[in-house]
């Protein structure tokens, strides 16, 4: 193996010379999974980028998720022990990206070309969730984080313009409430905010035909995409499914506690049948909290999982421009 480089939360191994590419990271948005065996021989679904297959390089387990870059050569990414030194960062504007969920509230700096340049932080989301209680958490995470240009962040609702318009999963106070102004007088930088979903799928697709993601956690989260292109706030979650009940409803974590594991299996399958046949898509890509329960549902082979982190990692495509489009 040729080289070894950290970033702070993971470590790069990289089989060529090439050592910018074990920086690359931001490169992850173009994902394919592929079915792996973990190290007792078990199937298991994972991520793997477009244009390197398995047979063209030996795979290398992680233990959590690994991932090929693009016509690029092959990237491992496990823990780390120590962070990235600044002497190592390249330069060029760094991200605070920030992921509000349900149960957590995660942050992490992101470097230019969107790798991680510190350990991921992560806070509870308070059991009152309202703006009032959540802002002073985020004000002590983003002091305890590197120097940032800007920030991005998902936040599990529609959100138009920088505005929260909904948030059935934390509190009627966030509806009207803008979210990206509130961000940039707290950090004194730019900020920019779309759906939670959304930024998880700008990480993980292909950019080609019509892709699906889902987020399974607290509630259900869900983007789609055309050639690349966001069809913002979309929000199956609150669509019917079965018997009246929503996704949300039949799929949310409190759905998963009240069933149990296999049940929530057999009704997650059900629902990726249901969604097929709607959008006809070329690829789903399921993510989230709980994205890891559905590692054994028998699921399409154009259906993948996710790791969790890319809610973290897709904020830096919240800067790239994007025609026609307002964050």
């Amino acid at each position: 193996m040729a080289s070894m480089r950290t970033l702070s939360g993971f470590r790069c191994v990289s089989n060529c010379a090439n050592r910018e590419v074990a920086a690359s990271v931001g490169n992850a948005r173009r994902l394919r999974w592929s079915r792996i065996r973990n190290r007792q021989g078990k199937p298991r679904r994972h991520v793997l980028a477009q244009g390197l297959r398995a047979r063209r390089s030996r795979p290398l387990w992680t233990g959590s998720y690994r991932l090929w870059l693009p016509d690029r050569p092959l990237v491992e990414l496990v823990r780390a022990t120590e962070p990235m030194k600044d002497g190592d960062m390249a330069s060029g504007p760094r991200t605070l990206a920030i992921d509000i969920g349900g149960s957590g509230l995660k942050m992490i700096v992101l470097g230019p070309a969107g790798e991680p340049l510190n350990e991921r932080h992560r806070e509870r989301t308070p059991g009152l969730p309202t703006p009032a209680e959540i802002l002073p958490i985020l004000e002590r995470m983003v002091a305890a984080q590197p120097a940032f240009d800007r920030v991005a962040a998902g936040f599990p609702g529609v959100v138009s313009n920088g505005v929260t318009l909904t948030a059935v999963n934390l509190h009627p106070d966030w509806v009207g409430f803008d979210f990206a102004t509130a961000l940039e007088s707290m950090t004194g930088a730019p900020a920019r905010l779309a759906n939670d979903a959304d930024v998880q799928g700008l990480a993980v697709i292909d950019g080609v035909g019509v892709e699906l993601v889902l987020t399974l956690g607290t509630g259900l989260g869900s983007g789609l995409y055309v050639d690349c292109k966001l069809v913002p706030n979309l929000e199956i979650a609150h669509h019917v499914f079965r018997k009246g009940s929503t996704y949300e409803e039949m799929l949310g974590n409190a759905a998963l506690e009240r069933l149990g594991r296999e049940k929530w299996t057999r009704r997650l399958e059900e629902a990726v049948g249901q969604l097929e046949a709607t959008f006809n898509y070329q690829r789903l890509f399921i993510g989230g909290g709980n994205s890891g329960k559905a590692a054994r549902a028998s699921l399409p082979d154009n259906v993948g999982i996710v790791s969790n982190i890319a809610g973290l990692l897709g904020c830096i495509h919240l800067w790239e421009s994007v025609e026609g489009m307002r964050w």
